[in-house]
């Protein structure tokens, strides 16, 4: 179990030590392209910091282990949207965001979570499942596009430094994201061997520890944004990587193999995803802005998930 555990932990490393550097990269090379800081975030830095959730749905499904999937997709939306992002905002003190901008974010994940439940309430999923998970997320990302054109989305600011650099900024995103593939299949195989080893449902083990594992990237970036004042790159990030999750990543390994799950824990916990995706979007619509005391209702509403688990 010792070395389970220690492979786990450098896995973790590996996309601990990656993720800041991919999305620095991307984001730059998005820049360069003068997309948009809420775009840059919501569609490049959010698909990079998904990375080890894409990885990990092809390699839980390969071997048989479904509940991984969507334990890690379910798992993640859930601590993403509460207790990473709330954590975030408990250390810098407050994040602020346009009205328009974020009910269309919150709009967007709240109907990707839709579509990931409706698709594995019945237990499993099935090869066309998957499909239609990935063509409802390039879906989104072609509506994204068609709003992002609009005058509230463009960006401000224009850099010319950025555009004499796209090859290097291409380079830099491509070696960091395969250090995160890396580190994210190392995590899977540990996490199946210790769920194997210590008799606790893959779907549970996902829930809880791969989901953390795997959300790393996204509480690093969104505490250093939020510093920064860049708000628009947490605030996409969070939301870009929930949309990502639960269709995008969950969707690609049963393409590969069809998933089948033990229980209905799934179900519900997707359920509640799209609960407190509406409420935290409400809150932070109506006042443009997320304090420290909401911080800590989303840190709340993250530890209210665990009673999902015992259904």
């Amino acid at each position: 179990m010792i070395v389970q555990l220690l492979a786990f932990m450098f896995g973790g490393t590996l996309l601990y030590y990656f993720s800041p550097k991919v999305v620095k990269a991307s984001s730059s090379l998005a820049k360069a392209l003068e997309v948009d800081p809420l775009i840059i975030g919501l569609v490049i830095v959010g698909i990079g910091t998904s990375l080890p959730e894409i990885a990990n749905s092809i390699i839980s499904s390969v071997t048989g282990h479904g509940g991984i999937n969507a334990g890690n997709a379910i798992g993640s939306g859930i601590t993403q949207i509460s207790l990473i992002f709330g954590l975030a905002i408990i250390i810098q003190g407050k994040v602020k965001g346009n009205k328009k901008k974020i009910l269309f974010l919150g709009g967007c994940a709240m109907l990707a979570a839709i579509l990931g439940v409706s698709m594995f309430q019945k237990g499993y999923l099935s090869r066309i499942d998957g499909l239609l998970l990935i063509i409802s997320y390039l879906i989104l990302l072609y509506f994204i596009r068609i709003v992002g054109r609009r005058k509230y989305f463009r960006p401000e600011t224009e850099d010319g430094v950025y555009k004499t650099r796209i090859k290097e900024y291409a380079w830099k995103t491509a070696y960091s994201l395969a250090g995160i593939v890396v580190g994210a299949v190392i995590a899977v195989y540990m996490l199946i061997d210790l769920s194997r080893l210590l008799g606790i449902s893959e779907f549970i083990l996902s829930f809880l520890l791969m989901s953390i594992n795997t959300s790393i990237p996204e509480f690093f970036i969104a505490l250093s944004a939020i510093k920064e004042k860049e708000y628009a790159i947490a605030i996409g990030d969070i939301f870009g990587s929930n949309i990502a999750d639960v269709t995008l990543s969950m969707g690609i390994g049963p393409l590969l193999v069809p998933n089948t799950f033990s229980s209905t824990t799934p179900l519900w916990s997707g359920l509640y995803l799209i609960a407190i995706t509406g409420l935290i979007t409400y809150l932070f619509s109506r006042k443009e802005k997320l304090e420290r005391k909401d911080g800590v209702l989303m840190v709340v509403l993250y530890l209210l998930s665990f009673p999902m688990l015992l259904f």
